[in-house]
Formats: structure tokens, sequence, C-alpha cells
């Protein structure tokens, strides 16, 4: 198939040099046709894959590639591709957006055209025939003098590439392309302003992405995690941050909440790895009115810029920057062209002819504005990439021959701006709810309690606070569902936080004796080890509780504690049990436990006990006593025999 493709390609050149001869020699010229055919003609799509330069010189020659597809069943035969240039420069912004949208707006003459094979027609049985579900690239390419570019001038054309059948004009593709034969286009300073923030993968992308010389980098430090990583985005670059997640401050000012921005400046300000740290923040604001204004003043803002991209305006100011006014000094805002600043952000994202837009338009500016006036450019939070790798459009912009580019901070302190007074809070019906604001708030205190339980507690605070933001990006005020959305995922992330320490209550406990232990389970499901003070409280003076122990519960795991405890008299006894910072402050959900105290039983065993050990004792003495007795009697006298002799003594008388 590429070897097909490839011959396909090489007919289609040959064809369009003799057209380009032809057709450029004679002048040829007509108003375009409808940018599609009647509603009954074939459905073939056209898209650029190959377009430039976007800045054209004499030595150059314009090359494009068309790709044209049929998405039907049926095949479509005599097709052809025409490249036509406007005869005259287009000479106004207005005029180019007209002549985009509607090429019929100006006369044109075709400088290139080429016919839509599939079959090389060299080969046997070759045809003009677009199959069904096929694809076909048609490479065009058209120099000066067939494009009709007068010697000796600059200035900008309107290109139009046409799929033509029998039938007439069937799709029809715009673009631009700035001629530049002489220095006639005056010098542009233009401050190029990418805001870098989201996700990590995001904000890692759009750094990438304005990775450009000339380009200056708003961006939530934060995000990015590996050192080698911040070393080039900041390498030779003007570097600003934006606060944690790049919060609504509007929304924040509206509902009067210090917290939650405390919490997103302290993080960037001091969380930053080191070739981020230390760099002054940038107010995105999607308001310019008096609370949004005195908020970032009042937190040390070197300045703010519009969200042009987002919709936000000041309205009436033509400067590249304005002083704002506000309760709480005065701020410089940036005022990005919106125009430039939304081609650089959304037009045809991806697509070779976006770089060719945006150069023609800055081409058209420095032909409408004092030289003398700087221009910044900043897509902002709507600024849409489709793959990795620095801005084409961007470059392409900053090396235009005409534009020099300067650093945002020199348009901040520069001479030529406006001055205006802030107005009362506006814009309230985009703002983040109050109400979740404050639930948000709640949760972000609950967190700095349980924070206390860790070794570092920034190990807790600093991903859950971070999660706690993440529906307050300014990047979702104009995306309420997302909004929502994100505020469910952070509600349930936190929670599952919050409740990651537990006091597992079993079966109720027995207490025999008038003191004792009281086991009680602990579990820990954060990532970190939590050092916790189990306190049990009794609802009965018939149990006192006689400590509080302090224990460490391994990260991921159980540890079993003991309270001491006494029983004063028979009862069943309520008793809460809840797991405290050393602070003081309750971090995990108390849990009630029935201790049945049975004081009396162990006094009761315990006399038992006691009585019949003292008569075990008096049975042993008195057997004792009756064992000596036996031994020390004296054995009985036998008494005499009654028939011995008696003995009688000599009697002489």
């Amino acid at each position: 198939m590429i070897r097909r493709l490839a011959a396909v390609t090489a007919l289609a050149l040959v064809g369009a040099g003799l057209a380009v001869g032809a057709q450029a020699d004679a002048g040829i010229s007509r108003a375009q046709g409808p940018a599609f055919a009647a509603d009954d003609g074939p459905a073939v799509s056209l898209t650029l894959t190959e377009y430039g330069p976007a800045v054209m010189k004499p030595t150059d020659s314009l090359q494009t590639t068309a790709m044209v597809s049929n998405p039907t069943a049926l095949a479509v035969s005599d097709l052809s591709v025409t490249l036509s240039v406007t005869r005259s420069p287009i000479t106004s912004r207005s005029a180019l957006r007209a002549f985009l949208q509607d090429p019929t707006s100006a006369t044109t003459q075709v400088a290139a055209s080429a016919l839509v094979v599939d079959t090389p027609l060299t080969q046997a049985g070759g045809t003009n025939v677009l199959p069904a579900g096929v694809s076909v690239p048609v490479h065009l390419s058209a120099t000066p003098r067939a494009l009709g570019m007068p010697a000796n001038t600059a200035g900008v054309y309107g290109v139009v590439f046409e799929v033509v059948s029998p039938a007439g004009v069937i799709a029809t593709q715009t673009a631009a392309v700035t001629w530049y034969a002489a220095n006639e286009i005056p010098t542009l300073r233009l401050a190029f302003l990418a805001t870098a923030s989201g996700s990590a993968e995001r904000t890692a992308q759009l750094a990438t992405a304005a990775m450009v010389s000339g380009v200056a980098l708003a961006i939530d430090p934060v995000t990015i995690t590996d050192d080698a990583q911040a070393r080039a985005i900041a390498a030779n670059r003007e570097i600003f941050a934006l606060p944690s997640a790049d919060v609504d401050l509007t929304s924040l000012a509206h509902a009067e909440n210090e917290e939650l921005i405390a919490f997103s400046l302290t993080d960037s300000a001091q969380n930053a790895l080191d070739p981020l740290a230390g760099r002054p923040w940038l107010a995105t604001l999607p308001v310019v009115d008096d609370p949004t204004v005195a908020l970032a003043t009042s937190r040390g803002a070197i300045a703010g810029v519009i969200d042009v991209t987002a919709g936000a305006s000041i309205g009436g100011v033509t400067a590249p920057v304005v002083d704002v006014t506000s309760s709480a000094g005065t701020l410089p805002v940036l005022v990005p062209d919106a125009g430039l600043s939304r081609i650089a952000a959304t037009y045809h994202p991806g697509l070779p002819d976006a770089s060719a837009r945006l150069v023609a338009e800055a081409a058209l500016e420095a032909m409408a504005r004092d030289n003398a006036s700087p221009v910044v450019v900043a897509p902002g939070t709507a600024w849409h990439l489709t793959g990795p790798g620095a801005s084409l459009p961007a470059a392409e912009l900053l090396s235009a021959p005409w534009v020099v580019p300067v650093t945002v901070q020199s348009v901040i302190n520069g001479p030529i701006r406006a001055e205006i007074a802030s107005s009362a809070p506006r814009g309230t019906s985009s703002d983040v709810d109050p109400r979740l604001i404050e639930r948000l708030e709640r949760r972000l205190g609950d967190l700095a309690q349980l924070a206390v339980t860790a070794e570092d507690p920034n190990d807790i605070y600093l991903p859950g606070g971070r999660a706690l933001l993440r529906p307050l990006a300014v990047g979702l005020r104009s995306d309420p569902t997302a909004r929502d959305t994100a505020f469910e995922a952070a509600k349930e992330e936190v929670d599952a936080t919050l409740n990651g320490l537990q006091v597992a209550v079993g079966s109720d406990v027995n207490l025999i004796a008038a003191s004792g232990n009281v086991p009680v389970t602990l579990h820990n499901d954060l990532p970190v080890d939590a050092t916790v003070r189990l306190v049990m409280r009794s609802a009965s003076p018939n149990l006192v509780v006689e400590d509080q122990p302090v224990v460490t519960i391994p990260a991921g795991g159980d540890f079993t504690a003991h309270v001491a405890v006494t029983g004063v008299k028979s009862a069943n006894v309520n008793a809460t049990l809840a797991l405290h910072n050393t602070d003081g402050d309750v971090v995990a959900a108390p849990q009630t436990l029935k201790v049945r105290v049975r004081a009396d039983w162990g006094n009761a065993v315990t006399a038992v006990f006691t009585v019949g050990l003292v008569l075990l004792v008096v049975a042993g003495v008195i057997r004792t006593i009756r064992r000596g007795r036996r031994s020390t009697r004296m054995a009985p006298v036998a008494p005499p025999k009654k028939d011995a002799p008696a003995e009688h003594g000599g009697d002489d008388g």
C-alpha cells in the first residue's frame, strides 16, 4: 500500500507541475464556490497533513499535502484537488477571519491542482477513482511565481484547498500564508506567557510545550516532583509561580475565604523543588473586581493576568498592562490580546496550518498597531495540546522576522499602561458555591488535626489539601459539571483519609474484678504510622477510667491498647472510645463499648476463696495437733501376774 500511495503522490506531483505552469501564467482567477456541494453530493472530506512554511520567502515554495477521504460505501470518481490563493493581500484580522470562514469573501486564483487517484493511471486499468472507505494523500507544491506573489513586498494571503468533482466543489479547507519579500511588516514586540497547571501529567506537558526561546512560564510548581525535570523547565526561562492548583481567586474572594487561599499559596511557596522555588507569584484573574484584585494584592502577587481564553475581559483597555486600584492597593494586570491568545490556544491543535494562522494574525496586528506598544499572548488554561514536545506555533510566532520577543516582567514594568479603579463584585453567577467552599475548608481543618498524628504532618496534610484544591481550579470555572465531578472525587479521596484511623469495637467486655485492663483494637489505614491518645470515657460512676494510653499504630496495621479501669459497683456501663492527637483533637470517630462491671462477684469469690483457705489452714492445724498428741503419750504398764510368789525378807524371831 505504501508503494501504491507513493506512486499516486508522484503522479500528483507531475500533474501539479503541469497545472501550475499553465494556470499561473494564464493568471486564472475565479470566485470560490460553496464550501460543500448539495446534500446529495459525495461525502468526501479534506484534511491538511502538511502545510508550510508559515512565513514564505522568495526562495521558498508552499509545500502541502491534503488527505482526501471517502467514508461512504460507494466509490467516487473524477476528483481533483486545487490550491488557490487570494489575488490581493488581506489587510486586517477581521478580513482574514472572514476569509477563513468563507473563502468566497475574496477573489482567488488557482496555483496548483492534482487528480485524486488510488491506482496509478500508468498501470493497466488505472482510473481516477477514490474507492469506498479509502483515504488518499494528494501533494501540492506552489512557487511564489505560481502563487502570484509580487516581488519586494510583504503581506498576508488567504489559501483555499478544494476537492472538485464533476458536480462541483464538494470539500474545502482554508489557511493563511505570510509573504515576506521585503521588510515591510512593522516590528511587533511580543511577550508570550504560558500557564502550566492541573494534573502532574498536564503540567509537565504544558511546561514542555513552553520550552521555546522567549516563552515565559507561570507554573504550579508543586506538581513537578522530579528534580531533573524541574531543572530543565527552569533553565534559561522567565518563571512565575502559580498558587497550588491555580485556584479560582474570584470564588474564594467572594466567599471571603482565607484558609484555602493561604494553604494554596503556602504550598506553592514552601514545597517547590529548588529550581522552581522562590519565584514571584502571578494571579490568574477570571474577573477583575475589587474583592479579587484586593485578595491578590494583599497576598503579594507581583501582577495579575486576565484569563482571556476563558472569557475574562476588561472593557475599554488597549494597553498591555493596566494598574487596577482596589481597597487593598494597586495591582498591575496583564491584558493579553484575546484573538492571538485564543488562536494560540485552540486553533487547529496539532494540525500543520495552525502556525501559519497565528503568524499571519501577528503580522496583521503588527501592521495595525504602534510598534512601540508590546502585545501579550497568553493561551491560558485553554491551551490545547495534542502531543509531546515544544509548541511549533509558539516557536514559529516568536521566530517571525518582524517579531521581537520581550519578557513579561518588562511589560509589567513598562511605560505603556493604563489605570482604572476596580469595580464592585461581579461575575458571581460563575463562582463556586460558597457552601461547597465551606465544606472544603472544614475538611482542610480536619486534615490538619489528623496530620498531627504523623511524624511528618505533611505526609498527610499536603496530599489531602491538594486534593481539596482541585475543584477550585480556575480552569473549571466555565464548566460546572466538571467542577462538581472534581468535588465528589476530592471528597471521596479526603474522606477516606479522614477515616483512616478507627477504633475496632467487638463484643461486650466483662470486668469481674475490682480493677483490670480493657483491651481495645486500633486500626490504621494511613500510609504512615500514627501516634494517638486513646481516650475512654465512662458514662457511669460505677466504672472509673484510670489512664489514657498514648500508642503508635503502624501504617496499614493494627495495635491493641489496654486501658486501666476500676469497677466500683456491679452495673452495665456504656463507655465511649475515641482517638485524639497530641493536641487533644478527636481524629477518629468515637465508638461505644458496653462494659459489664461485676465488682461484687469478684469480692464474693475472693471472700469464698479466703474462707476456704482459712478453713483449710484450720483443718491442717487441728490435724497436726492431733498427730502431735499421739506421739507424746506414755505406753501403759502391764499389771503383776497373780501366780507369782511374793518375796519376803528373813525374820529371825
